[in-house]
């Protein structure tokens, strides 16, 4: 698993830049108890989820990720190759929402690119990737700046 996430952050910095590469992983080791959560391991991803509508059912490709659609219709391989239902842990809170559906990948990499990609739309504003509140997205930036990059800052 590490090699592959080597590798993807090295397509990252290829595409993006050094930078872009840090803050990556910081985002995904953040997202994914880095790299060791079951969401992680099922999806590759760091928690995208599906939008569910009122009725409970879940919007088909690009599942709500509309800013996406072209990247992945332009980059078949890093198009996501479904959706993963699961019950994000057993607090009785989480359980009370149902399911949720995750999300899935083909790969790291195809992980890594996107999320790259819709961070470079934003700015590169990783508290984008959390939140709309701007005083949420400085603090949950400001959060991922204290997150160790090793393999990127091996690039």
């Amino acid at each position: 698993m590490e090699q592959k996430i080597i590798a993807a952050l090295t397509k990252v910095k290829e595409i993006y830049g050094k930078p872009a590469s840090i803050k990556l992983e910081a985002l995904f080791r953040n997202e994914t108890r880095h790299f060791k959560s079951t969401n992680f391991a099922d999806t590759f991803s760091p928690g995208m989820e599906a939008v569910k509508l009122p009725n409970g059912s879940i919007l088909p490709y690009p599942y709500g990720w509309t800013s996406l659609r072209e990247f992945w219709d332009k980059n078949p391989e890093y198009k996501p190759t479904g959706l993963h239902l699961q019950v994000e842990n057993t607090s009785r809170a989480a359980k009370s929402r149902g399911e949720r559906a995750f999300i899935k990948f083909p790969s790291i990499e195809a992980a890594f690119m996107t999320v790259a990609y819709r961070l470079q739309n934003k700015g590169w504003n990783t508290g984008a990737w959390f939140s709309t509140d701007p005083v949420k997205q400085k603090d949950y930036s400001d959060y991922l700046l204290k997150i160790k990059t090793p393999y990127a800052n091996s690039l």
